[in-house]
């Protein structure tokens, strides 16, 4: 039919939304809703092949004629090559990049670790100094692969800038920003090869370290942090955040209520428990820092002490607390799965993994081997004790 007044006054509204097309004008329709509302449409395939439909104007602030007539504009230039959707939604003040990484810092980054969240704040910088002005509809995949491309340099930064442009554009089809229909521009691209990262100290590095570690003055909080972290695997935030009333001294759990994982406990060897025994109680914190309301910053500055006392400046904290401890469990037989819990990793997605339950007598007889090991290995036949000056 043709879509005049008579007939579009003539076609009611049923139960579900409709659309009816015109005879004479290709991809010029009526959208009818059940509530009675008529919007005139028009409908297309773009450059690339891909559908798009584009609202003309509503029945009763204009008439058939002058939709029409304005259909006939959008559609000549549909065949000129143009794409009246984008074009209009350009006008409009599309979303930028820059848009898109400030609602994904404000909804998404909160849901992750406050480590995850750093790390999403350095892939942003070189995206947002690239691209940041750009709409996010106008981003293509030869954007982000001449990014990825300038940044081969540190190709682990430049695969971690297209993880995150892959979740931001999952997000922005979520949200309306980006088609839905049309491929992530982040995805597909050839990532740079990463080795791992991370060793494992040998016995004589460790016997180094301890000697730098004795060398320290006497008290310092900092430094028996340092080492109830090698001698637990912690990782060293939750170590530094550790508060006396997440402590059990008689199960030897420290029970971490926000973790990297998620609440976690931490099951502790003799050789910890004695450790924190000598500590004194000055605040909340196992660890206090300067103010005894805050707890200990960091340990990058014992550890660098140390590490240059030892001879060991290219290893990093985590080497000497999670990697070696690690390595040191997997040495001393202790399975996988329970090498896992003892460090706060998320088990096997395997239903038998879940399913694990009874095994912290056997997590503590671990712990206990573990850290002993690591306590000769660091310290000979003397054991390291706080003792405040």
């Amino acid at each position: 039919m043709k879509l005049d007044k008579r007939t579009v006054d003539a076609l009611a509204a049923e139960e579900r939304e409709r659309v009816v097309w015109d005879d004479e004008l290709p991809g010029f329709g009526l959208r009818i809703y059940p509530s009675g509302r008529k919007v005139f449409v028009i409908q297309y395939r773009n450059s690339y092949g891909r559908s798009r439909r584009m609202k003309v104007g509503v029945y009763g602030r204009v008439t058939p004629r002058e939709a029409r007539s304005r259909a006939k504009v959008h559609l000549g230039r549909v065949e000129d090559g143009h794409d009246p959707c984008e074009q209009r939604q350009r006008k409009r003040g599309s979303r930028t990049v820059r848009d898109l990484a400030e609602r994904f810092m404000a909804e998404h980054a909160p849901k992750r670790a406050a480590s995850t969240q750093r790390s999403y704040e350095l892939s942003w910088r070189p995206i947002l100094d690239a691209i940041g002005a750009k709409a996010v509809r106008e981003v293509r995949w030869d954007d982000f692969e001449a990014l990825h491309r300038s940044l081969s340099d540190t190709p682990y930064g430049a695969n971690r800038v297209l993880a995150l442009g892959s979740k931001a554009w999952e997000l922005a089809a979520r949200w309306g920003w980006w088609p839905r229909d049309s491929a992530n521009p982040a995805r597909r691209h050839d990532r740079y090869a990463e080795h791992p990262r991370g060793r494992a100290l040998n016995r004589d590095q460790l016997r180094r370290l301890g000697q730098a570690l004795k060398a320290l003055p006497d008290g310092s909080i900092s430094s028996a942090a340092l080492v109830a972290t090698m001698l637990s695997g912690c990782r060293p935030v939750e170590m530094c955040r550790a508060r006396w009333d997440q402590l059990e001294w008689g199960g030897r759990i420290l029970r971490l209520k926000k973790a990297k994982t998620g609440p976690r406990a931490v099951y502790l060897g003799a050789p910890v428990v004695e450790l924190l025994a000598d500590l004194p109680r000055m605040s909340n914190f196992i660890f206090p820092g300067r103010d005894s309301s805050r707890p200990l910053h960091d340990m990058r500055s014992p550890w660098v002490c140390v590490r240059d006392v030892a001879e060991l400046r290219e290893v990093r904290l985590y080497d000497a607390t999670r990697h070696t401890f690690i390595s040191t469990a997997a040495q001393l037989g202790v399975p996988r799965e329970r090498r896992k819990l003892l460090v706060g990793h998320v088990p096997g997605t395997d239903a038998h993994d879940r399913y694990i339950h009874g095994l912290e007598e056997a997590l503590l007889s671990d712990a206990d081997n573990v850290s002993s090991h690591l306590r000769r290995a660091l310290f000979g036949v003397t054991t390291y004790t706080f003792t405040s000056r």
